[in-house]
């Protein structure tokens, strides 16, 4: 037969029949009472109906697909599989094409870009931790340093040891210790 005057029938059922989506999804194409016009199952095609068959988990995405608007639905297959199937009318024909696209084929790379992304976090909150250390490190080692001397200083022993090497107030306060402790 021929669709529009210029395309052949078996060229449009052999092109929707080809059409892949990631590994295993495919498209189909419905008849407006959802008979399946073409399909990547060749036993399906002018046979097979979702509404007619009680086991379908397509009888409720075909029963939409007559309402006669696009849209995205989620199903499990008789497998169990879980997929997305997206489907919009062709008006001028009364017919409907739907993808069917199954989610292990799109969500395993993204929960490995997810197990990577959680791991790049935790090293670089692991990595702001250490910073952090190193700097509170240097400020506290010297305070503490500092009051060691000073506690000495007020017992009356004036030999306490004062051993830093910081050019900033730290620094200065320690020098300004140091020579306290020699003018007393």
């Amino acid at each position: 037969g021929i669709l529009g005057g210029n395309v052949k029938m078996d060229e449009l059922l052999q092109v929707v029949s080809t059409i892949k989506i990631g590994q295993t999804g495919f498209a189909t194409l419905y008849q407006a009472d959802g008979t399946v016009i073409a399909d990547k199952d060749a036993e399906k095609i002018m046979k097979y109906n979702p509404l007619k068959d009680e086991k379908s988990p397509l009888a409720g995405v075909v029963k939409t697909m007559q309402q006669g608007k696009p849209g995205l639905q989620s199903i499990r297959d008789n497998s169990g599989r879980e997929a997305y199937i997206a489907y919009a009318p062709l008006q001028d024909a009364k017919w409907t094409i739907a993808s069917t696209a199954f989610t292990d084929e799109f969500k395993g790379p993204l929960s490995a870009i997810k197990v990577w992304s959680s791991v790049s976090a935790l090293a670089m909150v692991l990595l702001a931790a250490g910073i952090v250390t190193m700097f509170v490190r240097r400020i506290t080692t010297p305070l503490q340093q500092l009051q060691h001397a000073a506690e000495k200083l007020a017992q009356g022993d004036c030999s306490a040891v004062i051993d830093v090497r910081d050019e900033h107030e730290i620094g200065k306060l320690a020098e300004a210790f140091k020579t306290m402790t020699v003018n007393i």
